[in-house]
């Protein structure tokens, strides 16, 4: 039996690879596979993964044409086997004690959904949720709805996913998305958890040493994709079948990140922008980039965030994301 399967895309990480999976193979792999899955690297990455295959026979490789890293995860899901789906980015590690805690975790909640910490390679903590373990259905939107708010349920690691809920709702990563298709995929799995559970124990590493990151570099067209992402999010909440309550949870979460989405935007527009006239104008066209999809606010400080956006309050955004949100 095959509890765990982690999938590792993998894209010119010829760098990083052996340390991402040298901490895997330091561990018990007697009930887990290994899915490395190459994303057309031009570099050492596919001779790195055939080593290691030919080294462990509990680590499986596949290669294929560029398409992106929604489109590697999908092929690991489609490949996976065990009942337990685990994600590990290739330039980053795990912690020596990762699959014997996240199995005890699981043998003793038995849940739908485990989320435990992260910390960057540097000591700082990404990610270190308060220990729960739930069964209601309103508490669980509560806590994850939350998380979402907070900007802290988004990358598909740090969680172990129930294969069997992925296989039956047909649950996979957009490949259209080019900016939170893991969010996306994430949300759309949370509103099937009908058991939740959480540590605070950091099992996962995230190294900082790319400077190639996305989040690193200007891009100015980054309010078209923050839409689509926040849309897609939003049509998960709407699509699902929960009570009332329930969805009216996830619902103001996603709402609350759609309006989020024009502020992280005025920020980004902030690094191009000449002067203050050009940055405002170009958060008035953000404004109105958003407002032409009319989006319901559903608790009061919703509201007060989209307010100024729907108003194209552009010296209020302005100072609302450089003196305040972009501290």
């Amino acid at each position: 039996m095959t509890q765990f399967s982690v999938i590792i895309p993998v894209y010119n990480a010829e760098k990083t690879l052996s340390r991402c999976l040298d901490s895997l193979l330091c561990q018990d792999l007697q009930n887990t596979e290994i899915i490395l899955i190459n994303d057309g690297s031009q570099d050492g990455s596919p001779a790195i993964c055939r080593a290691y295959a030919e080294r462990c026979d509990r680590i499986r490789y596949y290669s294929q044409d560029n398409a992106g890293v929604s489109a590697a995860r999908n092929a690991g899901l489609a490949h996976a086997q065990g009942d337990y789906i685990l994600f590990v980015d290739s330039d980053d590690a795990v912690t020596p004690d990762y699959l014997r805690i996240i199995s005890e975790q699981i043998a003793k909640t038995n849940c739908d959904l485990l989320l435990f910490g992260a910390t960057k390679s540097t000591g700082e903590t990404v990610f270190a949720p308060e220990s729960i373990s739930l069964e209601n259905g309103t508490e669980i939107a509560k806590a994850l709805s939350s998380f979402m708010k907070a900007g802290k349920l988004g990358p598909p690691w740090g969680k172990a996913f129930r294969s069997q809920i992925i296989r039956e709702h047909a649950i996979c990563f957009p490949e259209q998305l080019a900016i939170a298709e893991d969010l996306t995929f994430v949300v759309r799995y949370c509103v099937h958890v009908e058991t939740l559970a959480a540590i605070s124990t950091q099992l996962y590493q995230v190294f900082v040493d790319n400077q190639e990151s996305l989040s690193r570099k200007t891009r100015k067209n980054l309010y078209a994709s923050l839409r689509d992402a926040s849309l897609s999010i939003l049509s998960a909440a709407e699509e699902s079948e929960l009570g009332a309550a329930e969805k009216r949870m996830y619902l103001d979460a996603a709402s609350w990140l759609y309006y989020r989405s024009v502020y992280s935007a005025g920020k980004e527009a902030a690094k191009y922008a000449a002067s203050p006239t050009e940055r405002r104008k170009e958060i008035r066209k953000i404004c109105d980039y958003f407002n032409s999809k009319r989006v319901r606010s559903y608790s009061t400080k919703g509201f007060l965030i989209s307010l100024p956006i729907r108003l194209r309050a552009s010296a209020l955004i302005e100072w609302m994301t450089l003196k305040r949100l972009g501290k």
